[in-house]
């Protein structure tokens, strides 16, 4: 579970009815895109007042802080590094996941993961986030690196209930194309016909996605 101080904060937060919006991901890592999202955390918080932001995983939390306005760091709680059971919590946990990460990502293992909590998501339309949100089915798509379109779509989409039914209703139903009973015999074809020929095997796009996803840890 998460911390004590942590826990008191997030159930406060979602007692008074926030939106909650979280980010897992190394603050020192510039790929990861924290900094896109907090330059849209001004305009989120303006049309939305009572937007709340959880930031989980490895980093300094002081030095982030200090890069806020002072009036909106009440409003960020720093988790530290999360086991799989918190993460699992931590996607419960959030109203909105947001990945604004802006590149280097071969497959998106976290929106899978968030995908299978229901949870709807935001992310910076990197071809891999694209793919695994199936064009924008499973989650709202923004430009990277672009904050002005980051807090536009999650103002959006914090306006339209509907919306954040559908998208994590399809989130949900999307989260089962990764699930190892369908994943696994497409690997193993793959291997079965790279032994059974000896020759060299030529790997569709969605099978060398599987591929990377097994052998690429994104955090």
């Amino acid at each position: 579970m998460f911390t004590n101080q942590s826990c008191l904060a997030i159930c406060s937060w979602r007692q008074r009815n926030n939106v909650i919006h979280g980010f897992i991901g190394r603050f020192s890592e510039p790929r990861k895109g924290l900094a896109t999202l907090l330059d849209a955390l001004p305009d989120i918080v303006r049309a939305v007042p009572n937007a709340r932001l959880l930031i989980a995983g490895p980093g300094e939390g002081l030095e982030v802080m200090q890069s806020v306005s002072p009036n909106l760091r009440n409003r960020i709680e720093f988790l530290g590094r999360l086991s799989d059971e918190e993460k699992a919590s931590f996607f419960k946990s959030v109203s909105v996941y947001v990945a604004p990460n802006t590149g280097g990502e071969s497959f998106g293992i976290i929106l899978a993961e968030a995908m299978a909590s229901g949870t709807p998501i935001v992310a910076s339309n990197l071809p891999a986030f694209v793919q695994v949100l199936n064009d924008g089915r499973n989650g709202a798509i923004f430009e990277n690196g672009d904050s002005q379109d980051l807090s536009r779509t999650v103002i959006a989409l914090a306006h339209d209930e509907e919306m954040r039914k559908k998208l994590s209703h399809n989130a949900e139903s999307g989260a089962s194309r990764f699930d190892w009973e369908t994943v696994g015999p497409e690997i193993m074809n793959v291997y079965l016909h790279a032994i059974g020929s000896g020759e060299k095997v030529s790997v569709g796009s969605e099978q060398r996605g599987w591929l990377k996803f097994l052998n690429r840890e994104e955090s």
